[in-house]
């Protein structure tokens, strides 16, 4: 069992991580998972970095599997998607709930008064 088990992992490291140094992608040339750090992957997102030889596919196709249609929405929407551009201009109005009655000058003010 053990060795069987090595033998589906590094099936899998070949086949689907997307950038190996080493070695060119032999012989399926998708692009399903990133290495993070020695030992950690995760799955490829549009952007990550991957080998000069990797340009199969990054997702699977709905077709091929027709029972985990719910999961490649999720990915395109959530996962994989820009989520809307820069992630720190992302961040605009978060808290907003907190600050809606205070003005903002009232606040400085009251904030410098412990300056002195």
């Amino acid at each position: 069992l053990h060795v069987f088990y090595y033998s589906i992992v590094s099936i899998l490291i070949s086949r689907l991580i997307s950038r190996r140094r080493r070695q060119a992608p032999k012989p399926v040339r998708h692009c399903l998972l990133t290495q993070t750090a020695r030992g950690r992957r995760r799955l490829f997102r549009p952007g990550d970095p991957r080998h000069k030889d990797r340009t199969g596919k990054e997702v699977p196709r709905a077709e091929d599997v027709p029972a985990y249609g719910h999961l490649l929405d999720w990915y395109r929407r959530e996962y994989a998607g820009d989520g809307g551009g820069d992630p720190i201009q992302a961040l605009r109005g978060l808290g907003k709930a907190i600050w809606q009655d205070e003005d903002a000058d009232a606040w400085v003010r009251r904030l410098r008064e412990d300056w002195s």
